[in-house]
């Protein structure tokens, strides 16, 4: 999901970057006041704005982004309380839009490089760093895939009439197994 462009997002240097992704998850974990979480965002959606990502680009994540968050936001309300589903909306919001902007504005190979050179003192305690980076970087990687899948599932259902979100869950786990089912067999082959 890589896209090039010349904003201030894409000369950051990569290890910055992914601190500052570590950094705003861990806040937006911690924080459970809903005016700093929305300051927050608003800097992500000004590095956004700044780094000139095409428009189309971001209107092909948002619809996804969307029925997440209402999702998350109406259980979370209905469960909890109305406060409860605000906090947990921004969030999630936050940490998913940082991803997003952290994916769209670093290269796989520049990720690859920053998360070895993080990790790399784990390796004393035997972890296997390498391996352990292509997960984190495919999971950071899948998060725009994994919207625009809720979104073209959910353009599917409606054209069909159905309006719950619980008729949506059936398909989106189907595409995302077979998503996974398909990304295991290529790493299975790399490996061998």
């Amino acid at each position: 999901m890589y896209q090039s462009g010349t904003g201030l997002a894409y000369h950051c240097p990569p290890r910055i970057k992914l601190l500052l992704l570590i950094i705003i998850g861990t806040c937006s974990l911690i924080v459970h006041s809903c005016p700093l979480l929305i300051a927050g965002q608003l800097v992500v959606v000004l590095l956004f704005c700044q780094a000139r990502i095409p428009i189309r680009t971001l209107t092909s994540l948002l619809p996804g982004l969307l029925l997440l968050l209402v999702t998350v936001a109406s259980c979370q309300w209905f469960f909890n309380s109305p406060m409860v589903a605000a906090v947990a909306t921004l969030r999630l919001s936050l940490a998913l839009s940082a991803a997003w902007l952290f994916t769209l504005t670093t290269s796989l190979t520049a990720l690859l490089a920053s998360l070895d050179w993080i990790l790399k003192p784990l390796q004393r305690l035997g972890l296997a760093t390498d391996r352990l980076s292509i997960l984190i970087a495919m999971t950071i990687r899948f998060i725009p895939m994994i919207s625009l899948e809720i979104y073209r599932v959910r353009q599917a259902q409606s054209a069909r009439g159905a309006r719950s979100i619980f008729h949506l869950l059936p398909s989106l786990m189907v595409r995302m197994i077979r998503l996974s089912d398909a990304l295991g067999e290529t790493l299975t082959c790399r490996v061998n």
